[in-house]
């Protein structure tokens, strides 16, 4: 379902007969757009590709009915081509153009308010419907019809994004199909004899490996557990020689003893001197002198 471009939007290239105008413009036809009419200023009556090329906008409307303009025009003259088209009542309006000066874009601005134009860009990959019409300058074959848009602002990252969304979508329906038909060998209940993983995610699992280049590996068997580590070996004792007969037997020296601690000190009161025992023996002293 197409919300800005379908299948019924007729398409006019500004600057079809440039570059990357004719380039991109057969791209567009390949894809299935309909590219009604170019312009280029001082080059109508010309053909590109088949397509007839205008002077004006308003001559490419009132003779093939265009409805949607991509511009392919340098930055200098953009602005004025986007006020050009939005005048000649063009509803879609896709500028490519990288550059454009800020002053410029203000006033395309101001003259957009009003106007039942809408204005995609400047600087931008372009607008697509998958399957239907594509304007602008994006690679068509990784877009895929869903239910999923995509808005960015910034083209190579909005390519990304959709390659993945629609690796994804192809990877799920690929495994649903695939799944279906290994339902049918693997058996309704659960139990023994079912299959030991879930079919839907070792199939989108092996779709993704595919689509990354690898190849799927077969399952391999559970490797057997190691063999136990070989016993230490005895500890050997050392060989004692008998003794010679009348020689005594040798015996480990005894560890030497080590010294008595020493008596503590003795006691002393807090005026430093000694305890009253030794302050009687010292009194007797005095007496007997």
């Amino acid at each position: 379902m197409g919300i800005l471009v379908g299948k019924e939007t007729r398409v006019l290239v500004h600057g079809i007969t440039g570059k990357e105008g004719s380039f991109h413009t057969q791209q567009m036809l390949e894809y299935g757009t309909q590219v009604v009419a170019g312009m280029t200023p001082g080059k109508g009556g010309q053909t590109v590709a088949g397509i007839p090329v205008y002077n004006t906008v308003r001559e490419a409307v009132e003779s093939q009915g265009a409805n949607c303009s991509i511009l392919f025009v340098p930055p200098a003259g953009a602005a004025d081509s986007i006020m050009e088209a939005a005048a000649a009542g063009i509803e879609v309006i896709v500028c490519i153009t990288e550059g454009i000066p800020v002053l410029d874009m203000v006033r395309v601005k101001q003259f957009l308010k009003g106007k039942h134009s809408v204005l995609i860009g400047p600087n931008c990959p372009g607008i697509i419907t998958p399957g239907a019409c594509k304007v602008g300058i994006m690679p068509g074959y990784i877009f895929r019809p869903g239910s999923i848009g995509v808005i960015s602002r910034s083209g190579t990252l909005t390519y990304e994004v959709v390659d993945q969304i629609s690796k994804l979508i192809e990877a799920q329906k690929e495994a649903a199909r695939r799944a279906a038909q290994q339902a049918k060998k693997a058996g309704g209940p659960p139990g023994p004899g079912g299959p030991p993983r879930d079919p839907i995610e070792q199939e989108i699992a092996d779709f993704l490996r595919r689509v990354a280049g690898e190849r799927p590996k077969p399952p391999q068997a559970a490797k057997p557990a190691p063999p136990p580590p070989p016993p230490p070996p005895p500890v050997q004792q050392p060989v004692r020689r008998p003794a010679r007969p009348g020689q005594k037997p040798m015996r480990r020296p005894s560890a030497p003893q080590r010294p008595a601690p020493a008596p503590p000190p003795l006691p002393r009161d807090r005026s430093g001197a000694y305890t009253a025992a030794r302050r009687r023996k010292a009194m007797s002293s005095v007496k007997k002198t």
